[in-house]
């Protein structure tokens, strides 16, 4: 079952002609799912070696670096959102990304210190690594709300904004205890948080 962003993109692309294949086969167990999804994806792989392939993740990355193995394709593109130092992947996966990362087109990373890392420690090549900051760029001058009727938050004052998906793995619950204690520091701060998900109802109480 593709969750609501992946429909999303994929109905985006589809309406501009191009043709879209999401992969996620009948299983009855785990190892059933991935064995399936191994071949689909390798049969896919090496039948349209002109497309372009984007993995998401540490997970679908290595699937795509391995499964891709003898394909020549300008197109393989890898991403990771974490600082890879900062998690602790399986010995599988650590193993299989220092082997085959090397031989994708490119590898999409969040931060400087990532690709420094994944040039240092992985040697992939610097002109296979593209920044793309996960951030929001603030005015100098900082955030700050203003008075009104239309629900704002009062007079002018400090706010923090999280944005992102209202689910457990986001550490929302986290970024409420950080405000505590910006809040016992400075009165007059505010939290604002923007997004939707399974958790929207329990952060709202």
């Amino acid at each position: 079952v593709q969750i609501r962003p992946i429909k999303l993109v994929d109905g985006g692309h589809a309406s501009r002609g191009h043709r879209i294949a999401s992969i996620s086969p009948p299983h009855s167990t785990r190892l059933v799912f991935w064995l399936q999804f191994a071949l689909h994806f390798r049969r896919l792989v090496t039948g349209h070696k002109n497309s372009v392939f984007i993995a998401l993740g540490l997970a679908p990355t290595v699937f795509l670096a391995t499964l891709s193995l003898g394909v020549r394709s300008w197109g393989l593109i890898g991403s990771e959102r974490i600082y890879p130092p900062s998690e602790t992947p399986t010995l599988v996966m650590r193993v299989a990304r220092r082997i085959f990362y090397r031989r994708l087109s490119f590898v999409v990373v969040q931060s400087e210190r990532s690709i420094a890392w994944f040039r240092d420690a992985l040697h992939v090549p610097v002109s296979k690594l593209v920044l793309i900051p996960n951030v929001v760029r603030l005015p100098a001058s900082g955030l700050t709300a203003s008075s009104g009727a239309n629900g704002s938050l009062g007079t002018r004052h400090p706010v923090i904004a999280c944005v992102g998906r209202l689910a457990e793995q986001k550490g929302f619950d986290h970024a409420l205890e950080v405000f505590r204690l910006v809040r016992s520091a400075c009165s007059e701060a505010h939290m604002l948080i923007v997004g939707e998900g399974p958790l929207d109802r329990e952060l709202r109480l």
